[in-house]
């Protein structure tokens, strides 16, 4: 099977990224259907949250949040940021193997996005190339130009996942 797929709607950048991995923007995360428990990590900034409160349509186990309070449109790829997305997931699997995880941010182009290519990268054993193509979205209206994370943001998560992947022989943290 190949990633992403899409669901919905052309204006939710609702997609999987992988089995049971989502991404999407806060219209996908609130009006997506997904079979089964789905389990869902808000990276908004306090802004984002306050003007739009997300009510999900799909059966929510989980609710959890890594709020960025910085422009709203950043995600800091730091290693504590990257560190506390991977403990997350790998709490999130433990708990809940076989939910849907959904990431989602104001857009689904950036944080939400660039926290999918750290999972995918860690998780998944997925190489960079594949984890950027698989995260990409494409336009609003539909056309096959796509959107990607900053620059910036895959090249910190990047290294940061090179080093983690490093430590464990290069294999993917389900593999090691």
């Amino acid at each position: 099977m190949t990633f992403p797929r899409y669901l919905d709607g052309i204006y939710t950048n609702t997609r999987y990224v992988a089995e049971r991995l989502a991404v999407a923007n806060e219209d996908g995360a609130a009006e997506a259907t997904f079979p089964g428990d789905v389990v869902m990590l808000d990276l908004r900034n306090s802004r984002e949250v306050a003007v739009f409160p997300v009510i999900p349509a799909a059966r929510v186990v989980e609710r959890d949040s890594i709020t960025i309070d910085d422009l709203p449109h950043t995600f800091h790829t730091s290693k504590g940021t990257c560190a506390r997305i991977v403990a997350w997931y790998a709490d999130v699997r433990s708990r809940w193997p076989d939910a849907t995880v959904l990431l989602f941010c104001h857009a689904g182009c950036r944080r939400s996005a660039a926290a999918a290519y750290t999972v995918l990268r860690v998780f998944y054993g997925v190489g960079h190339d594949d984890a950027v193509r698989r995260v990409q979205t494409r336009l609003a209206d539909g056309t096959t130009d796509t959107f990607t994370p900053d620059e910036w943001q895959i090249e910190d998560a990047s290294v940061w996942c090179d080093a983690r992947l490093n430590t464990h022989g290069g294999a993917s943290v389900e593999q090691a």
